[in-house]
């Protein structure tokens, strides 16, 4: 059977063809088709290496902006279908799309955008005065020492206030099950013992 193409494979084309040519304009923010497809594919072969299988959906919770094509693209790397996810919906809505759209992974991009960031997962804690407080587990990427004042900053310009990190932990690796899906009891677990957000 012949093998079907996609977008990630005409990027690649266009990369290999022309990769100095504007390929994305969002803002400030301004990418070629060689930076384009080199970005998309380190998404890419992060799915994969979290075991993320062709025709498998791949959530990805961001506002329109360039991670999120980098993103889409990535997932289609690999085969995989990407499934947006409204940045404006709150934690009930997100466990029914997560759970309705069958999605074996979530990119949650604002936080992974970060240079300083390899991996990550954001999980809600249980918080006395607001009831719940976003707390991020953290992989730094190699060589970097992110802080949670430089993460909030960096997320606070890319979604709502209330699910900015309140609490940061770093980890050496984000566990994840064989399919890389996120380990929401592991990260739990790293903030055991936890009462109030640390600054």
């Amino acid at each position: 059977m012949a093998r079907s193409h996609n977008l990630a494979d005409l990027l690649e084309l266009l990369a290999g063809a022309d990769p100095d040519r504007p390929a994305l304009v969002a803002g400030d923010r301004r990418l070629t088709y060689g930076e384009l497809n080199e970005r998309a594919g380190r998404i890419g072969h992060h799915l994969a290496a979290a075991g993320v299988e062709p025709g498998e959906h791949v959530a990805i919770l961001a506002h329109n902006r360039v991670e999120w094509i980098e993103s889409m693209l990535g997932a289609y790397k690999v085969r995989a279908v990407p499934i947006p996810v409204n940045f404006r919906y709150v934690a009930d809505e997100l466990r029914h799309v997560l759970y309705d759209s069958d999605s074996v992974a979530l990119i949650e991009v604002a936080l992974k955008a970060h240079p300083d960031v390899y991996d990550a997962v954001v999980v809600g804690l249980p918080d006395e005065r607001f009831g719940q407080r976003v707390a991020a587990a953290v992989a730094p990427a190699p060589g970097a020492a992110p802080t949670l004042e430089r993460l909030a900053e960096h997320c606070r310009s890319r979604m709502a206030g209330f699910k900015v990190p309140r609490e940061l932990r770093l980890v050496d690796a984000v566990q994840r099950s064989a399919t890389g899906k996120s380990d929401y009891t592991w990260a739990r677990s790293v903030f055991a013992g936890a009462t109030s957000p640390r600054t």
